[in-house]
């Protein structure tokens, strides 16, 4: 494991307070892509029996955050370039699209405003250099539009992709020279939206997300 150590647990917490602490490692990039987890070790760390520690594994493991390999146990999901071009990318491209188009009747100036929230607040991450601040304002962002959709199912679709689309933004963000291209990217989404054209929202919106094929955006 890297030289990130985790917290020593109260008594009260135990596995769901644990497989928060490991998530929470695991998408604010802790803990990098394919490092190894040792469960006493962690146990060791947080104070707690190794029986909590292998419960929340497991569930990561569910969660696509974590994979066991023979001999080896649990390590970090590495999101390779393959996945996203071949799966995360066309399922958002899909939910994304269909949304947006979806969601334009309910967007007055209390959403938009909502939408430029999150604009700023990427903008102020940037400043920061909070990369972690960025991304769950991107991932706000993108969910909100989906919820303005208003499409039974479209939400829970999009949302049981979350954290392996948040794993890789945050693997993808560390390499930016300027995090300022983050928000600047929604920034053209959210001017598309005022605009209020649906061609030209779904065109746009379909390069913001093309651009993850090439690590780009």
């Amino acid at each position: 494991m890297s030289q990130f150590r985790f917290e020593e647990q109260k008594a009260t917490s135990l596995r769901h307070k644990i497989t928060d602490d490991i998530r929470r490692a695991i998408l604010q990039g802790k803990l990098n892509p394919a490092a190894r987890l040792r469960e006493a070790e962690i146990s060791m760390q947080m104070g707690v029996s190794r029986g909590p520690v292998r419960e929340a594994i497991r569930m990561l493991e569910q969660e696509g955050l974590l994979v066991s390999l023979p001999y080896k146990g649990a390590t970090v999901a590495v999101i390779s370039c393959e996945e996203v071009r071949d799966v995360l990318n066309p399922i958002r491209l899909i939910i994304e699209t269909y949304a947006i188009r979806r969601a334009l009747p309910n967007i007055g100036e209390f959403e938009m405003e909502r939408l430029a929230s999150f604009v700023s607040d990427m903008k102020e991450g940037a400043a920061q250099h909070n990369l972690n601040r960025i991304i769950e304002s991107d991932l706000a962002f993108h969910e909100c539009v989906i919820s303005l959709a208003r499409a039974p199912g479209l939400l829970g679709t999009w949302t049981s992709n979350y954290n392996r689309i948040h794993l890789h933004l945050t693997t993808q963000g560390q390499a930016y020279e300027d995090l300022n291209d983050l928000w600047k990217e929604h920034d053209k989404l959210l001017q598309s939206i005022r605009e209020g054209d649906p061609e030209e929202i779904s065109a746009a919106w379909a390069e913001h997300i093309e651009t993850y094929k090439s690590g780009e955006a």
